[in-house]
């Protein structure tokens, strides 16, 4: 069977397990709740995402008022959301795999993405 949580993501969740036990399970749970809960979690995921945004991907960064730089972070063991590279192809930046995180990507690497966002990297 394959496995279907990225190794590193596991070994995060192993190290941090008040974390992921408490207070995440807790946070998750209070998402699917009733009244809004599971529908409200659908319509995000199938309305919103697939609903026009008013702006493409390719957009981002290519505006004369555009200042600020664009970084792109994902996970290459990710399945969740495999797409990582096609965004950064869409809006032009190189971008960030890490090739043994999963969709845990920013737990895993929280502190190299927030070191590389204050230095203003793109």
């Amino acid at each position: 069977m394959k496995q279907i949580v990225a190794e590193k993501d596991v070994a995060y969740m192993k190290e941090h397990p008040e974390f992921f036990q408490v207070q995440y399970a807790a946070a998750f749970g209070d998402a699917v709740h009733a009244p809004n809960g599971v529908p409200a979690m659908l319509e995000d995921m199938f309305h919103l995402n697939s609903a026009p945004w008013g702006f493409a991907y390719s957009e981002l960064g290519k505006s004369k008022t555009d200042t600020f730089p664009v970084q792109a972070w994902w996970g290459g063991a990710d399945d969740t959301a495999p797409h990582g590279k096609w965004i950064c192809e869409q809006i032009g930046v190189e971008g960030q795999c890490v090739e043994d995180a999963g969709h845990g990507l920013i737990h895993n690497e929280f502190e190299p993405i927030i070191k590389s966002l204050l230095q203003g990297g793109s």
